[in-house]
């Protein structure tokens, strides 16, 4: 069984990387990042919708990330039918799997925010096939 935490939770943790921000869409939360200052480039990723969901995770989350490190992940499916779910990065395999299992559907169905608390980064997917990674200071 993979955590999930409140969406109050998960909206308190977003606000205090970006004050004013608690709607978990890759456009708000990029908008919001740019009116604070922060520049968010979208990068492409062509075929994604071809891409196993453990690839995609290994394109989009920067490559030195500790396996031990904890991330809030919402997917389309934390929308309708669950909550904002919470893992370590050594879970991603686990969680990839109870995933489809779960909801009948890869998390890259859709946008995916990715909320590195400690390290003070989200990652965006967005549907359209672009992500970007914001790192506060």
């Amino acid at each position: 069984m993979i955590a999930t935490i409140s969406w109050q939770s998960a909206q308190h943790e977003l606000e205090r990387l970006i004050p004013g921000c608690s709607k978990f869409l890759p456009d708000p939360i990029a908008e919001a990042a740019q009116k604070i200052g922060y520049e968010v480039p979208f990068i492409p990723m062509n075929d994604w919708e071809l891409l196993a969901d453990d690839v995609m995770f290994s394109r989009i989350l920067p490559d030195d990330m500790n396996l031990s490190e904890s991330a809030i992940v919402v997917t389309d499916s934390s929308f309708s039918d669950a909550r904002p779910f919470q893992l370590q990065l050594k879970e991603l395999d686990d969680f990839v799997k109870w995933h489809f299992a779960q909801f009948n559907e890869p998390v890259f169905s859709g946008d995916v925010i990715i909320v590195f608390v400690r390290l003070r980064t989200i990652v965006l997917f967005h549907h359209s096939g672009f992500h970007s990674t914001i790192v506060f200071k």
